[in-house]
């Protein structure tokens, strides 16, 4: 993983790119840290789009993410992008491993079918240190990441259809 955050992405067309929602899924489990990956990507993202349109749901956990996206996908409203929010704190069993494998896998796989950019900042994370700084850091803030990310994928994507 990155040590440094990406650089906020040059956008032509801001205006344009916010025509289509972004939805951010996070998970309400350990809901400190994921909102401090929520105001921080939402923050950014009206820096970087100010126009744009975001849709935050709130689901149980991570686990639950990867249905929400592919659910939201099938509502009939056309997101831009989605960006995927959560916290897996590893514990003393596998448990953390396979949730934080199960969510990834199932992400990518939703992206790629919808051909739709699904950022994924569902962190898995051994110690409340590493937590921290990732979602209420400067240097390594992922919820920053996800929306430099997903700024950067609709300027791509919009680029490509020409």
């Amino acid at each position: 993983m990155a040590s440094e955050l990406p650089l906020r992405p040059i956008l032509k067309n801001s205006a344009q790119l916010s025509s289509k929602p972004i939805a951010i899924v996070a998970s309400k489990f350990n809901k400190a840290h994921v909102d401090g990956l929520i105001d921080s990507c939402v923050e950014e993202l009206k820096e970087i789009l100010p126009e744009a349109l975001i849709h935050i749901v709130r689901v149980p956990g991570s686990y639950e993410i990867p249905v929400t996206v592919q659910h939201l996908a099938n509502q009939g409203t056309t997101f831009g992008c989605f960006i995927a929010l959560g916290v897996v704190l590893q514990g003393s069993t596998a448990h953390g491993n396979h949730v934080s494998s199960s969510v990834s896998d199932a992400l990518m796989e939703i992206s790629v079918r919808l051909s739709t950019p699904v950022i994924s900042e569902v962190l898995h994370v051994n110690n409340m240190e590493q937590a921290d700084e990732r979602c209420f850091g400067v240097e390594l803030n992922r919820g920053v990441e996800a929306a430099r990310t997903a700024a950067a994928m609709l300027s791509l994507f919009e680029e490509i259809a020409g």
